[in-house]
């Protein structure tokens, strides 16, 4: 009565194949990445506060000396950073308290114009996907419908339903992460590590040392939570395939008076889909 569903996994090159419908998308895409740019610029912006504050709370200076002492000591190579923060420090009052509001507000503006530009950036990231996967769709199912019956006999319906739901499903999630995560997040890192080395190169050089052991716990989480999404995947197929069946067959379920079994059935499946998406969910935390 159930038919066997075997999934395919999405592998890394299945998605790298899928990523050519995002083709006709693409100044959507280049309007992502630049959202992207001035996300990351904004947020290293709003890191330079943080010197003034530190020498207005701790040294007791105030933003305009500080800048002149940072200009005295390059003499006459003042970068034009210096020379921005020189002209915006005439505008920041003496008084410390109302210095620091003042830093503060700016902080707070950076942030704002920060998670708009992540927005539109997240935004137009999904955007793609949801085309790029719905073109997808259609075109599969165009294929199917001129795909012989001796394939989907041989295959199952319900295996091919959780390849246009599921599996495309997932690819959607594929490409989301590529063009939102794999471009934001190098893009931070290099501004935030640029200003990080700017700052002081030995301790930012201390701290990388710590990177390789935490790029491979990273590393191996993400292969537990590779193999977690996949066997969800294949159990949620299952699930799809035990629904199908027995509603296809829910004449022969009732004269066979088979519900006890078909419900004990379903509930073996779900318990271990509720377990796999436990275990994805633990390793999602760490």
């Amino acid at each position: 009565m159930t038919e066997s569903v075997k999934p395919k996994k999405v592998t890394s090159a299945a998605l790298w194949r899928a990523m050519k419908f995002t083709g006709p998308y693409r100044g959507w895409m280049i309007l992502s990445i630049a959202c992207a740019l001035l996300m990351g610029i904004v947020q290293t912006v709003s890191l330079t506060t943080i010197f003034p504050i530190l020498n207005i709370l701790i040294e007791g200076k105030t933003v305009q000396s500080w800048v002149a002492e940072a200009i005295a000591k390059r003499g006459e190579d003042v970068p034009f950073y210096l020379r921005i923060a020189e002209s915006a420090a005439q505008y920041v009052p003496e008084r410390p308290l109302y210095a620091v509001g003042v830093l503060f507000a700016f902080v707070s503006f950076t942030v704002v114009i920060g998670n708009i530009f992540r927005f539109f950036h997240e935004h137009l990231s999904d955007r793609i996907a949801i085309y790029a996967v719905h073109d997808l769709r259609r075109k599969l199912y165009d294929h199917l419908l001129h795909m012989p019956l001796s394939y989907f006999g041989r295959h199952g319906t319900s295996d091919v339903t959780s390849r246009l739901v599921a599996d495309a499903a997932q690819l959607q999630d594929g490409i989301r992460v590529i063009l939102g995560q794999m471009i934001q997040s190098p893009i931070t890192v290099v501004l935030s590590l640029s200003f990080a080395l700017w700052v002081n190169w030995k301790l930012t050089l201390i701290v990388i040392l710590f990177l390789p052991p935490a790029f491979a716990v990273m590393k191996k989480l993400g292969s537990k939570v590779r193999r977690a999404t996949r066997a969800a995947l294949e159990r949620g197929a299952s699930m799809l395939g035990q629904v199908e069946s027995t509603l296809q067959g829910v004449r022969v379920v009732k004269s066979a008076r088979a519900e006890r079994f078909e419900r004990r059935r379903y509930g073996e499946i779900m318990n271990e889909i509720r377990r796999q998406q436990i275990k994805l969910s633990k390793y999602e935390a760490f």
